[in-house]
């Protein structure tokens, strides 16, 4: 192609070029930040979705394990997004993900737990001596 052109009208090809080049990553940068900023709030929203169904499910099996035998015995699997940070005092259980929190009370006392969770995690359940106990780990 650049067989039959001259060096002035090379020159204004490999311009040309660069032009389209430089508008092409112009435009790009201006629309990565935008990108980036709603990936990262896509993700604070699954892990708010998350931190929500962990305490619906705390209080529905709170409620059950109430009427269940010694022994009985529950394991629930969670996966954030990106990070899940849950504390139990007492009988209360806080659940965090970016400024969204939860909180729950519960009918037993628990021994104090304070995690962040940023891959799958579970939560365990067990009966002992009429006391629910409540476990967070990897």
């Amino acid at each position: 192609m650049f067989m039959f052109l001259d060096i002035t009208q090379k020159g204004q090809v490999s311009l040309e070029y660069l032009l389209i080049l430089s508008a092409f990553f112009s435009v790009f940068a201006l629309i990565l930040p935008i990108i980036s900023f709603s990936v990262d709030q896509l993700f604070v929203a699954i892990d708010t979705v998350t931190a929500k169904q962990i305490i619906q499910t705390l209080k529905e099996n709170d409620e059950l394990f109430m009427f269940l035998s010694n022994n009985s015995y529950k394991k629930l699997e969670f996966i954030p997004s990106k990070e899940i940070n849950i504390l139990i005092n007492q009988n209360k259980v806080f659940i965090s993900c970016g400024e969204k929190k939860f909180e729950l009370a519960l009918n037993d006392s628990q021994v104090y737990l304070k995690k962040t969770f940023t891959e799958k995690f579970y939560l365990e359940l067990k009966k002992e001596n009429n006391l629910t106990k409540i476990n967070f780990y990897n």
